[in-house]
């Protein structure tokens, strides 16, 4: 459990120490050591898991309550900032706003009413989630070494043709470790309340970073992003809504959820896929990610090649999967 912990909390605290720090050989340092260590985790916790059967975690009692308040606020935050930065959205993308607000009142419903479910075990590691956090820290880490001389480099070639832009890096690293610790959250999250904000931080986050240049072209590509994924968090909050309220099974544990075998299980489960294949960049939600091409090269290969997308197939597959990836009687 304290790999898992550790793996989720370490980017976080990355990424508020960088954007605190103005200078920029130590800010370099701080990226370049903080994914070595991420590389050297993810390998240990593979190492420790490797063949071993799932393995799911309690925390210590009274937390949850606490961390399900915590969630909960983080929620509404991260919705106020969206609304907020939904500021220069065009009038054929007023959608966007609508479904921020549908999707966080469908959350808080879920969340705040009476019958919410609870998850004794929020975290767990199978062989399944290790590949994923494979691919989020060597890869993820190796992109945010590379990023360290390719972002001072995108700063200092500025012309005519490509006018300079606004150098914000300490922020662009904030954003992209706070990326990767949402990503290691999704990868070990048992708990769909909780996967759910992990969820909605990689949306602000590829919003943000497809944005970076802050250009005409790449502002309307990132609020593609956005709407196209925010369709899927309003089929993911209906499926908490459901799982609440609905008939059937009612938990919040993905586990649960595949071991049921019950066909009421189904109709949550799909919600949640179509959540997956928004992420995941499948038709006939793809255009966004053709757009995120704008954006620099480090965000490209984060978003195509190594995390985000793969973390929409990844749980897409977790939520129509079987006792292959749980074992019936968990």
């Amino acid at each position: 459990m304290a790999l898992v912990g550790i793996l989720i909390v370490l980017p976080l605290l990355v990424a508020v120490l960088v954007v605190v720090q103005r200078n920029r050989v130590q800010r370099a340092l701080l990226v370049r050591w903080a994914s070595y260590a991420l590389v050297g985790l993810t390998v240990l916790l593979s190492l420790v898991w490797f063949r071993a059967p799932p393995d799911y975690f309690r925390l210590p009692p009274g937390s949850i309550p606490t961390l399900d308040h915590l969630f909960t606020g983080g929620g509404i935050l991260l919705s106020l900032v969206l609304l907020y930065m939904c500021r220069r959205i065009r009038w054929r993308e007023t959608y966007i706003p609508v479904l921020i607000l549908v999707q966080t009142g469908l959350v808080l419903y879920a969340e705040l009413s009476p019958g919410a479910p609870q998850v004794e075990q929020p975290f767990y590691v199978d062989s399944f989630s290790i590949l994923m956090a494979l691919i989020v820290g060597i890869v993820g880490g190796l992109i945010c070494i590379h990023a360290i001389r390719y972002m001072a480099d995108y700063h200092a070639h500025a012309d005519e043709a490509h006018p300079a832009v606004p150098d914000r890096q300490s922020l662009f690293f904030f954003v992209v470790f706070l990326f990767l610790g949402a990503m290691f959250g999704i990868s070990f999250s048992n708990h769909l309340g909780w996967l759910f904000f992990f969820w909605e931080v990689t949306t602000f986050s590829s919003f943000w970073l497809i944005g970076y240049s802050q250009t005409e072209e790449a502002t309307r590509n990132a609020y593609l992003a956005l709407g196209l994924n925010m369709i899927g968090g309003v089929f993911f909050a209906g499926a908490l809504v459901w799982l609440s309220h609905g008939p059937g099974i009612h938990t919040w544990a993905l586990d649960e959820l595949v071991a049921s075998g019950s066909a009421v299980a189904l109709f949550p489960a799909v919600l949640i896929a179509v959540a997956g294949l928004t992420k995941s960049a499948q038709m006939p939600f793809s255009s966004w990610l053709l757009g995120a091409m704008v954006a620099p090269t480090p965000v490209s290969a984060l978003l195509h090649s190594s995390t985000m997308v793969k973390a929409g197939v990844f749980r897409a597959t977790c939520a129509v999967g079987s006792g292959d990836i749980w074992p019936k009687n968990q």
